[in-house]
């Protein structure tokens, strides 16, 4: 049964910016200065998106409950106020602009996304693991005293641990982004030293039907983006369809950035359509 085209209307495209060959140009993982790390108000980051052609672009601000519990006064997002701002621009001729989320996951934060998400009406909701142990694995204390098997190990259970994750979500994002700061050589992750793990991670993002992330994070032009290609590969294998693209920009300046490398690479993996979130209903779009 072939996939449904996305029913939104792509505006003309600016094709200093966009190679013309991408007509529905789309990003599903941005930040606003609404995120403790985010650079731009909604505002700004929707006139960007509108310049370079976008159809469809999903606000997804950190919503980081998993800070709650080992350190309170860590910043956190108020929900009614990033809905209200992205309320605000909404409408948009030609480009559909999501109201999302990203999810930090740990097993104490749990029944707190359980309990608020449902309250508020978003398109799209990604889940993420940045911390364990009460530690954000962004930062050196993380790799202390760990070999690389140890820390990539850990990290994978708790991804594993995510996608079982209890509250509601659509997409599990950048994985493999415990080798954006690792200490090791090399970072990258190959596939077959923990293919134990990555299996049941992607095994399980199919049963559940689930979302995979294809991230460009800032880190992108340095190791590569998240999850590699090997990855990508592997859940091709194993019957994985939904693949949505996230530029996981901060600053309006990385709005969509490296679509179209990333998009020739997915599609050379046999890959066709990129999975977009209105309603938290699934679209697709052809890449």
């Amino acid at each position: 049964m072939p996939l449904p085209n996305i029913q939104y209307s792509p505006p003309l495209l600016d094709k200093q910016f966009i190679p013309p060959y991408y007509l529905f140009m789309i990003d599903c993982h941005t930040h606003t200065n609404l995120s403790h790390d985010g650079n731009y108000s909604a505002k700004e980051m929707v006139a960007q998106a509108n310049k370079l052609g976008l159809i469809y672009y999903a606000i997804t601000d950190h919503m980081d409950r998993d800070y709650i519990d080992f350190c309170p006064s860590f910043y956190q997002i108020n929900l009614d106020t990033l809905t209200e701002k992205v309320f605000e621009v909404k409408d948009q001729k030609g480009m559909f602009v999501a109201l999302g989320v990203e999810c930090g996951y740990s097993k104490s934060a749990e029944q707190r996304y359980a309990e608020e998400l449902p309250k508020y009406p978003f398109d799209i909701i990604l889940n993420s693991l940045h911390t364990l142990d009460d530690i954000d694995i962004y930062f050196p204390d993380f790799f202390e005293d760990k070999t690389q098997r140890e820390a990539y190990g850990k990290y994978f259970l708790g991804v594993l641990d995510s996608v079982n994750a209890l509250y509601p979500y659509d997409v599990i994002t950048h994985l493999g982004y415990v080798i954006r700061n690792a200490p090791y050589s090399p970072k990258t992750v190959i596939y077959s030293e923990y293919a134990d793990y990555l299996d049941e991670i992607l095994k399980t993002i199919i049963k559940k039907g689930k979302c995979l992330e294809v991230n460009a994070n800032i880190t992108c032009e340095r190791y590569g983006f998240y999850p590699n290609k090997e990855i990508l590969t592997r859940y091709k294998q194993l019957g994985g369809e939904q693949l949505s693209f996230g530029s996981d920009a901060h600053r309006i300046e990385r709005i969509g950035t490296n679509y179209d490398t990333i998009g020739n690479e997915v599609k050379s993996l046999g890959f066709k359509y990129y999975t977009v979130f209105k309603q938290r209903k699934p679209y697709f779009v052809e890449i």
